[in-house]
């Protein structure tokens, strides 16, 4: 389903629901009183409005047009950081 087509009620815009990105990020919408559904509008501005699969275990809607992308920045990421004295004294 589209990311549009998901219904985010009232008992998940307390919470809002997760939405992967094109990092390893992820990206909390939700409904706000004040400001509508600015937060899914944007999400949409920024990414599309792309097809999501949700999975109940990690409670998040998946984005699978992004996988290549989120492997790749992971990877380098991995990378980087073991390349590095990140985190060392």
């Amino acid at each position: 389903m589209k990311l549009s087509e998901v219904n985010i009620t009232a008992t998940t815009s307390n919470k809002g629901i997760r939405v992967e990105t094109t990092t390893d990020a992820l990206r909390v919408i939700w409904i706000d009183p004040r400001f509508g559904n600015a937060h899914l509008d944007n999400y949409i501005e920024q990414f599309g409005d792309v097809e999501v699969e949700y999975d109940a275990e990690s409670k998040v809607y998946l984005v699978p047009a992004f996988k290549v992308q989120r492997d790749s920045y992971i990877k380098g990421k991995a990378a980087t950081i073991a390349g590095s004295s990140y985190g060392c004294d």
